[in-house]
């Protein structure tokens, strides 16, 4: 049996101790990746605190006025949870993938380009591109098979995700990702908790 790390994205901190939650090792997502050879690398999920990063773009202009080693900057929660990330995924010989949902993609990047993380595949899930975590992205790119799936048409949240990163347009699919799947009708989450969309993770192949 293969392993996999599921790392929420934005607000799922509210839903850590719903046995539904698609990070949980106990909700749909994870029974469907049971079906396929995976199962969850530890027995309880990957936890950050899940707050909001990035849309406060005059943090960033008032970085250049602070010490370096001073907090600073609008992505605190992103960083502070890389290396937590690390941490977790040294058990073993490591997850065979990392599935990443909306702005845990900016976690995993980091965890990539500061803190040496490596693992064979990373699957970002509506994760919102964003211009100011290009650096992070080139690593992240460098260092494993990184697969990209969106919804180009109706997921908002993503969209939205991507405001206050210094680009004034911004397109959804990953320039740095190995692979960009375009999906339609599966809007922010659909892939991870809608019942009818879970197949998708095996008729597609995205595991391999």
């Amino acid at each position: 049996m293969k392993t996999y790390v599921a790392v929420p994205g934005t607000w799922a901190w509210r839903d850590r101790h719903d046995p539904e939650a698609w990070f949980q090792p106990t909700s749909p997502f994870a029974a469907t990746m049971r079906t396929l050879g995976y199962e969850p690398l530890r027995s309880r999920p990957f936890q950050w605190t899940t707050r909001i990063n990035g849309n406060h773009a005059w943090r960033r202009w008032l970085a250049l006025f602070i010490p370096c080693g001073w907090e600073r900057g609008d992505q605190i929660d992103w960083q502070a949870a890389a290396p937590a990330l690390v941490d977790y995924c040294e058990i073993g010989t490591g997850p065979d993938v990392i599935i990443a949902h909306s702005h845990a993609g900016q976690v995993v990047a980091y965890a990539a380009s500061e803190y040496g993380l490596r693992v064979p595949l990373v699957i970002t899930v509506s994760t919102p591109p964003r211009d100011d975590m290009e650096g992070a992205y080139y690593t992240l790119t460098k260092s494993t098979r990184w697969r990209h799936l969106y919804d180009g048409h109706r997921d908002l949240i993503g969209g939205l995700g991507m405001i206050g990163d210094g680009a004034l347009f911004g397109q959804r699919s990953m320039d740095y990702a190995l692979e960009n799947i375009k999906l339609e009708g599966v809007s922010h989450t659909g892939i991870l908790n809608d019942p009818s969309k879970l197949h998708l993770w095996a008729t597609e192949g995205w595991l391999a």
